[in-house]
């Protein structure tokens, strides 16, 4: 009875340290550029499910375990990554992608040059070559 009573409470203390260990926080924050705030980027936690997106004011809100890496990502900009800490607060400031869009001619309006955001240059020029 002895032997039974000291395996289950060692059973119990190693998963309450299982439990502690990969304890979730809230980590919020807000998604900037050169220009403000930018809505719509997703926010990610690498390996999950766990997704979400900035709001109109560039702001999240997301629970993550420190040790997982957030992963920022919108189509014109340069994906980003993060490792959660301690810190409650993670705020990031996007770069655009170099490159981003196409340059074509408007054949109709004496040869103007219009610029076209894609969703990424690759997939536009290989859209473009089989055209």
């Amino acid at each position: 009875m002895r032997i039974l009573y000291k395996t289950l409470c060692m059973v119990i203390i190693v998963s309450l340290s299982m439990i502690t260990a990969h304890a979730q926080q809230t980590v919020t924050g807000v998604v900037t550029d050169a220009n403000g705030p930018v809505p719509g980027v997703t926010v990610a936690i690498q390996g999950t499910a766990r997704a979400t997106q900035t709001d109109d004011g560039g702001r999240y809100t997301i629970q993550a375990s420190p040790g997982e890496v957030i992963v920022f990502s919108i189509v014109g900009y340069v994906r980003q990554t993060v490792t959660v800490g301690n810190a409650a607060t993670v705020n990031i400031t996007l770069e655009e992608e170099a490159g981003h869009g196409i340059l074509m001619r408007r054949q109709s309006v004496a040869g103007d040059q219009i610029r076209i955001p894609s969703p990424g240059p690759t997939l536009w020029r290989k859209r473009c070559r089989q055209a």
